[in-house]
């Protein structure tokens, strides 16, 4: 990948995907820890990290890899069951963090409600197939993934009065029937007095949260109690933004400006997971130079800058997140101007080997956001202090997952 215009950020993206690599590229059936090869960070832990940030990169690079990652959650299925029955849940529900296949949070609530990590693996199963071409791992292990997620959403939601489906109940166990019916009646919360998607039910009508009294050298975590957080408006990292960017084609382009506006002004990126999507919207609805900035906010976690324990997957897989890679069937889609002042960002596709340059559009002058979270050096918060409410990434990516299982079954096809 080369980027024109910032031979410091081009530094950054080139160690970035030297981390990926080696972190991931030799996996062979085995975990890619949230903090690769690079520190003692999580333990050597793997989490959603790997199927939402590093193995996207992977499948353009080294896509043998990439299924050999999702050959190695499949093989721990059976422990997945294990845990959704815990849980009182159908289907399979993946640990959070873990190693060897059993859940290993410390800290159970967060644990238990991460389960957006079951639609960004089976996001990621799909998104092999139609970045590759390669339907070996689909027809090996991806569809009993897929199968047994689905199982999971629909175990764990269901519908109202109204026939809406929430994310937060158990449904019935007519399994190819009901994913249609769940993934077409999904409720996606939007404030049509703000204009703007709220992240969570009733989130745009949570009080405002204390900016200037809060101490911009530490985190959140380290200054407020769960109960002051949870009912104020205030974003830990990219939620609602990093939906629009996973689920694009879900929004239209009034929305994706004014959702990143609202949420550009409340988020603080206590987390690497954040800056890499935030630079991604911005670019897209016209903010350049925030996007540059967010670029080199991303590269310098990849760099370690902040960070304990070494740069996690999200930053060193800054290059996925730094030119938008839209697949679609047959076809290429690159919808991302370079941000700020960069000139052109060109990249090689390992899959189909072709060299693309992406020129540098004027400015769309849409930068009319107020002054974001002080800058700092972000220390990255242990992924288990998570928000322990059902997040807009958990909605859109869980419906997406549901359709694509609805689309690939019958209702008259036997499941194991």
């Amino acid at each position: 990948m080369e980027i024109d215009g910032d031979p410091s950020l081009q530094q950054a993206v080139r160690f970035g995907l030297f981390h990926v690599l080696q972190a991931g590229a030799r996996t062979e059936r085995r975990a890619v820890p949230g903090k690769g090869l690079t520190g003692p960070g999580y333990d050597g832990h793997a989490f959603w990290d790997t199927e939402g940030y590093v193995l996207p990169l992977l499948m353009y690079t080294c896509p043998q890899a990439a299924a050999d990652a999702l050959r190695w959650r499949h093989s721990i299925l059976p422990q997945s069951r294990d845990r959704a029955r815990t849980l009182g849940l159908a289907g399979a529900a993946f640990p959070w963090r873990t190693i060897t296949g059993e859940e290993c949070s410390a800290y159970w609530p967060a644990g238990t409600a991460a389960l957006h990590l079951n639609a960004v693996i089976a996001r990621a199963v799909d998104r092999y197939r139609r970045v590759t071409g390669d339907t070996t791992l689909e027809a090996d292990c991806g569809l009993e993934i897929l199968v047994e997620t689905a199982r999971l959403w629909v175990s764990h939601g269901h519908h109202d009065a109204d026939g809406v489906w929430h994310i937060d109940g158990v449904t019935g166990p007519d399994e190819p029937e009901t994913w249609r019916a769940s993934a077409h009646a999904v409720h996606v919360p939007f404030d049509e007095r703000l204009g703007v998607h709220p992240q969570s039910e009733g989130f745009t009508r949570y009080a405002a949260w204390d900016f200037p009294a809060t101490r911009p050298e530490k985190t959140l975590m380290d200054q407020a109690t769960y109960f002051q957080l949870y009912r104020r408006q205030v974003v830990k990292q990219a939620d609602l933004v990093l939906a629009m960017h996973w689920c694009a084609e879900e929004f239209t382009p009034e929305q994706k400006a004014r959702n990143v506006d609202y949420y550009e002004r409340i988020t603080v990126r206590d987390s690497s997971l954040s800056a890499c999507a935030q630079a991604v919207m911005c670019a897209e609805v016209g903010h350049l130079e925030l996007a540059h900035d967010y670029a080199w906010e991303a590269g310098d976690h990849v760099g370690g800058g902040g960070t304990a324990g070494g740069p996690d997957g999200a930053g060193a897989a800054t290059p996925a997140a730094a030119n938008r890679i839209r697949t679609r069937p047959k076809r290429w889609v690159n919808s991302l101007p370079p941000p700020g002042r960069l000139c052109a960002i060109g990249f090689t596709e390992g899959v189909a080997l072709r060299r693309r340059a992406v020129p540098r559009p004027r400015d769309q002058g849409r930068r009319a956001v107020p002054p974001r979270w002080t800058p700092r050096n972000h220390t990255s918060m242990s992924t288990d202090e998570v928000r322990y409410a059902t997040c807009a990434s958990d909605r859109l990516t869980a419906m997406k997952s549901i359709r694509m299982i609805a689309r690939l079954v019958s209702t008259d096809q036997p499941f194991s």
